[in-house]
């Protein structure tokens, strides 16, 4: 199953009257422009949908304003940080690239 039937199906199964107790958590009542509630997504399907390495989207995402999950530079070990990049900041990379050709 894709991602986006399985959020629909999450979507239509946490709706007022589905029976479930956690509906007043399902739609959050924020204007849609709002980058928390927004499609997010991973380095992985973001190079998997440009064809590109997950390097170079990490790269291309370094410096923008989103959501980095995980501990900073370690001394020893490969540092992990995690990104989901919001649907609107992808756009406006997407746009920052095409305006450069």
């Amino acid at each position: 199953m894709d991602l986006r039937a399985e959020q629909e199906r999450m979507k239509a199964r946490n709706q007022p009257g589905s029976g479930n107790v956690c509906h007043k958590f399902a739609q959050p009542s924020v204007e849609h422009s709002d980058p928390a509630f927004e499609q997010h997504y991973s380095v992985k399907q973001i190079a998997e949908r440009w064809g590109l390495g997950v390097d170079k989207i990490r790269e291309l995402f370094r410096d923008e304003l989103v959501p980095k999950i995980g501990k900073g530079e370690r001394r020893y070990c490969r540092s992990y940080i995690t990104m989901t990049i919001p649907e609107s900041v992808v756009r406006k990379v997407y746009a920052r690239l095409c305006e450069k050709q």
